[in-house]
């Protein structure tokens, strides 16, 4: 991956604070967004599977109500999908400027598979849109007295889209299944830089550490798509319209049993993963984030138990946005462990910083036919000197702060202004611009020079 290294440069401090924060945000959008994704479209493609031959069926209905109610338009499954994770791909790497590991061709193969697996469940959502155009089309032929059975044309057409909408659902949820794998994996591998150097990411992936991790990342997801279900079903806006009681009483019942079920399951699992990190990742601040995440866990299950036992839906809207701020925390989370394990990594890339701007902010002077020397003769040598001060410092002692920067040293000689109160200010020379910039050339070659 050498084109990497011409859209990356080492990160400054600065920089990694900035980087700090987007990995912060873009973690905090996905985690939420793709756990309800995932779990949305597991069921959904479970229940059309299970009422597939009846339309009028809770399962069929129940399939294309969480699709609607939970999938939102293409371009927000982009914005908060894949997105985000390239964005955690160009933090990697500027995090693990020339270090070699897995971790970013372990991310960049997640996002290819995140905007797959996106693109397929988009058309499986959208064949419930058209299932629903031709089942009014099949009402008006039956409709028709003159015309007694469905034309051929109209039931293999039907026929076909079953079979690809099967296919849509299926594949697409196996793309983001394996597309979470290799981002759990990379964001795992990131935290311990002993496995950098030889890790093998299909063998990395499979290891201990990343199935708890990648555990967790699910059961969480499933939590959250109970708790999404209710919300959206019940809470939000008045709650669906036009169904039965016996279809809300099995929606309530089965999103409030997934829920719980996998709210239990998520503190062993959140505990497990402290396990996984590397000694260089904890930190004070890991543990502190890492309590306030579980005590908002645990907070949100006690909610699910007081819904489930008094069918207090109101609970719902509370328990959605806990879950929001527990992802926020998870997230904060791993940024907190990725920030103390690279800390080793931050202080070389700091360097690297440090040398990438000295190199970049020298900058060569054309060769214009104007000679800087003999400008320096004519206009400087009276008031200045390398090594003594005349009129003015002594060059030794007020050039190392333009760190060889041509520009900002002609910049000052093009247009002076007092700095030091010591000394009298400099007077303007008249110069053009070039000729500034060849005298500044001049001045800090031969203080170089000088100081050899």
């Amino acid at each position: 991956m050498d084109f990497l290294s011409e859209i990356v440069i080492p990160p400054n401090e600065t920089h990694l604070q900035v980087l700090r924060f987007v990995l912060f945000i873009s973690l905090a959008l996905f985690f939420p967004y793709m756990g309800a994704t995932i779990g949305a479209t597991m069921f959904s493609v479970y229940f059309n599977r299970k009422g597939r031959n009846s339309r009028g069926s809770i399962y069929y209905r129940f399939a294309c109500d969480i699709m609607d109610k939970l999938i939102f338009s293409k371009g927000v499954g982009l914005g908060l999908g894949v997105v985000p994770v390239l964005s955690a791909t160009f933090v990697y790497m500027q995090f693990m400027y020339e270090t070699k590991s897995a971790v970013v061709g372990m991310m960049i193969t997640a996002s290819l598979l995140y905007y797959l697996g996106i693109t397929l469940i988009y058309k499986y959502k959208a064949n419930f849109d058209i299932e629903e155009v031709v089942d009014t089309l099949k009402a008006v032929i039956n409709e028709d007295k003159e015309k007694k059975q469905i034309p051929e044309e109209i039931e293999e057409y039907e026929a076909g889209l079953k079979a690809s909408k099967t296919t849509f659902g299926g594949w697409g949820l196996v793309c983001l299944m394996v597309a979470s794998l290799f981002f759990v994996g990379g964001t795992s591998l990131i935290t311990n830089p002993g496995e950098w150097a030889h890790a093998s990411p299909l063998i990395y992936m499979f290891s201990v550490p990343v199935l708890i991790n990648y555990c967790f990342f699910i059961c969480a997801g499933l939590a959250f798509t109970g708790i999404a279900i209710l919300f959206y079903f019940f809470g939000w806006n008045g709650g669906i319209k036009n169904r039965s009681d016996n279809y809300k009483i099995y929606v309530k019942r089965f999103a409030g049993s997934l829920a719980f079920y996998s709210i239990i399951i998520l503190p062993v699992l959140f505990l497990s993963s402290f396990l996984t990190y590397h000694s260089h990742a904890f930190s004070a601040s890991l543990f502190v984030i890492g309590a306030l995440a579980l005590i908002i866990i645990l907070l949100t299950a006690n909610f699910l138990y007081a819904l489930i036992r008094n069918s207090e839906i109101k609970y719902s809207g509370a328990m959605f946005y806990l879950m929001i701020v527990s992802f926020s925390l998870i997230s904060l989370k791993d940024v907190s462990a990725i920030n103390a394990a690279l800390k080793e990594q931050f202080e070389k890339v700091h360097l690297l910083a440090e040398e990438y701007q000295k190199k970049h902010n020298k900058i060569e002077v054309k060769d214009t036919g104007i000679s800087g020397e003999d400008i320096f003769n004519a206009k400087c040598s009276a008031c200045h000197k390398f090594d003594t001060k005349l009129v003015g410092p002594a060059y030794k002692d007020v050039l190392p702060k333009y760190n060889d920067n041509v520009k900002k040293l002609a910049a000052f000689v093009y247009n002076p202004v007092k700095v030091n109160p010591d000394f009298p200010p400099m007077p303007n020379q008249g110069l053009k611009p070039k000729e500034a910039e060849a005298v500044a050339q001049y001045i800090l070659t031969k203080v170089k020079d000088y100081a050899k």
